[in-house]
This record gives C-alpha cells, structure tokens and sequence, in this order.
C-alpha cells in the first residue's frame, strides 16, 4: 500500500518534473496538492513558477510571499528533508539566490513605472532588498521635484511632514520658509508682516519681516511716525534705530532749548545720557553758575 507521505512525494518530484518542461498548470496543481504535506518545496516551486513571465500565473509580488515562506521554515526542516529537496535544486543558497534575483526583477518593475506610488510598493514589499535605499531616494526625488513644480509652502510643508528623512529635507525647508514668508505678506501690509512676526517666531526670516514693518511705519521719515513705531513695537529689532533717527531729526537745529524740549517730550528717550552731553555741548547752551 502506498502511504499518503509516499503520494505528496511523489507530487513534489513530478510538480518540479512538470516545470522543467514548462507544464505550469500541471506543476502549479501538484505543488498546491503537496502544500500541507511539503510546505518548503511546495513553497519554492510555486515561488519559481510566478516568477517566471512566460506562463498567465506570473506574479512577482506573489512569487516572492511563496519564496519568504519557503526560507522562513527552511531552517527548522530535517537533514533527510535538505537531502530529498537538493535533488530539486533546492537548498539554502538556491533560496537566497532566488530571493535577489526576485527582488531585482521587482526593483526593474519599479523603476519602469517610476511613480512615487510604485516605489512605495517596493519599499513597502521588499524590506530586505538590498535595492530599497535607491529606492527611497528615488522616490524622494519625484516627490521633490513635483513639489518644485507646484511652489507653494503648503507643497514644502506636505513634502517634509512625509520624507522626514530625505537627502533634500534641507532645501525643501529653505524653499518652505522663503515661499512661506513671500506668501503671507504678498501684499506688504504691516499688518500682514507683524501677523508671520507672531505666527512664526522661529522663521529664519523674522528679521526681514521687523526690516519691513520699520521701513512702512517711518516711511515719511517723521518724528511722530519713529517714536510710534518704538511703542508699538518695542521687541522689533529696529527700536534702538528708531529712537536715534528720531532724535536726530528732532534736534537737527542744534538749539539749547530743543535739546531741553526733547527732554520733555520724549522722557521714554533710552538714550538721555547721550542727549545731556549734546545739551552741554551745544552753542550757547546755558548752565547754571555761568558768568552772563
């Protein structure tokens, strides 16, 4: 009597038999029928059929789950199991040469489609592949270019929320701030420059948008406009600037008595140290005890 082990066997040997000849139909049953008896050999020769394209049953993808399961219980089978399956060619080596050559054959899928959602499926798929680095950065790369093609902050931002790691973080965050702050204050509104200064303290470009809301609060160039602009917007890095133009416009005549005036108006001037030495200093000044 011929025992079920003998049966599954003999379906493993003409399974592999059958694919040497290409019989896939014939080989793909046989494998299938062996599955629960023979899982590695099975597994493997399902892997070979899917792998090849000249039969209706190619699938690389599928090819390569078959291949993984085959090396997963490799390690856990017999020595009378390896003798049986070396006769079908297949051993260790010939599972991880198989294993490359798989992911190889799906790395070229990938990169003949070359879109960010078929790199992601091989990234996704293939783990271990060696090829998975090439590619990420390729991917990246799309990704990158298609966010240059679009320009916006928003696109930058998207880009590195996404590819944190990617080699062209660093110039998606440059290109993200720079289109960030020309966007926001498009219109060069003092309001629309002092709205990013509270909104994004941190931006490399703070100090262009401070620049910008002293150069339109003094536009005219008066007293009244520099010493508004220190109260209003004491933290802008154009105070100290401001309080010395607006000095220097208010004592342009030179007079005594505007320099006791200044001392007056302006009590909040930082700088009155520097105003008593020029109220000294200027022609006839007066001081007290001085001979008339």
């Amino acid at each position: 009597m011929v025992s079920a082990s003998q049966v599954y066997a003999g379906a493993i040997k003409n399974g592999f038999a059958a694919l040497n000849i290409y019989d896939y139909f014939k080989a793909r049953a046989l494998f299938k029928k062996a599955m629960k008896h023979d899982s590695v050999a099975s597994c493997y020769g399902l892997s070979m059929i899917l792998s090849r394209n000249d039969n209706h049953f190619y699938n690389i993808d599928s090819s390569y789950f078959y291949l993984l399961k085959a090396k997963k219980l490799y390690p856990s089978s017999t020595p009378r199991q390896r003798i049986k399956w070396a006769q079908f060619g297949l051993d260790s080596g010939s599972i991880l040469h198989m294993k490359d050559t798989i992911e190889l054959r799906a790395f070229k899928v990938a990169l003949g489609i070359n879109t960010i959602d078929g790199y992601n499926h091989y990234i996704h798929n293939y783990p271990t592949a060696w090829q998975v680095q090439s590619a990420v950065d390729l991917r990246d790369i799309i990704a990158f270019t298609k966010a240059e093609k679009e320009n916006t902050y928003q696109a930058y931002k998207n880009y590195m929320d996404t590819y944190l790691n990617s080699t062209e973080y660093a110039d998606a965050k440059k290109r993200y701030e720079i289109s960030l702050f020309k966007t926001l204050t498009a219109d060069h509104n003092i309001n629309s420059f002092v709205q990013f200064i509270h909104q994004y303290p941190e931006s490399p470009y703070i100090g262009a948008a401070q620049d910008s809301v002293y150069s339109i609060a003094t536009a005219h160039n008066m007293v009244s406009e520099y010493h508004s602009f220190v109260k209003a917007y004491p933290a802008n890095r154009n105070v100290t600037t401001a309080w010395h133009k607006l000095y220097t416009i208010y004592t342009m005549d030179g007079k005594p008595e505007t320099f006791a005036h200044f001392h007056v108006q302006f009590p909040d001037y930082p700088y009155s140290q520097h105003a008593d030495t020029d109220l000294v200093f200027s022609p006839n000044s007066f001081l007290p005890g001085a001979s008339k």
